[in-house]
């Protein structure tokens, strides 16, 4: 048997962000530590909402974990994060269907806007990143202010999945990386 996970410890890590909850309420804000991992995969899942219950969420990077500031990150400019991935369903997302090409709603705006179906449906969102996307310098990122606009429930949550690890450990090792 392995001794450094069979994936879990070997070839990624999980970070929550945003437990289960209606996004009335802005959630997430941890920063979380890019030593010894290649990037991370953003994961965003929401049920179903009303027109315009559109989720936002706000990316930023840090020098690193004592940096409790940092620098946002504008997405979907040139120089910053490229797409979005997604899939979605008009009651529930249980792996069904193909994954999509997104577009950021604001090229210029700090907050990222998951809008029109992917919004108002159930969807799955994954927002790939690479640790050399934060710049030279930063070793650190947060996502912040992830939140549901409009009114009426919006039940969402969110994770990053930090991927290929430089230093595999079994799971119970695994280094926190929120410190």
């Amino acid at each position: 048997p392995s001794t450094t996970g069979i994936g879990l410890g070997k070839a990624y890590d999980v970070v929550p962000l945003a437990i289960p909850i209606d996004l009335d309420t802005s959630q997430g804000g941890d920063q979380f530590s890019l030593r010894d991992c290649s990037g991370f995969d953003l994961h965003l899942f929401t049920g179903d909402g009303a027109a315009g219950r559109d989720v936002t969420f706000t990316v930023k990077r840090h020098v690193d974990m004592a940096d409790t500031s940092g620098t946002t990150i504008v997405l979907g400019s040139a120089t910053a994060l490229r797409n979005f991935w997604y899939k979605e369903g008009a009651t529930t997302v249980i792996g069904d269907g193909t994954w999509t090409k997104g577009t950021w709603s604001s090229a210029t705006g700090a907050a990222v806007v998951v809008n029109d179906a992917e919004g108002e449906n159930s969807s799955y969102v994954v927002v790939p990143f690479e640790s050399s996307d934060l710049g030279d310098g930063y070793s650190a990122v947060s996502i912040s202010d992830i939140v549901a606009g409009g009114s009426g429930a919006k039940i969402g949550c969110a994770f990053a999945v930090l991927r290929v690890l430089s230093v595999q450990r079994t799971p119970a090792n695994l280094a926190d990386v929120t410190v």
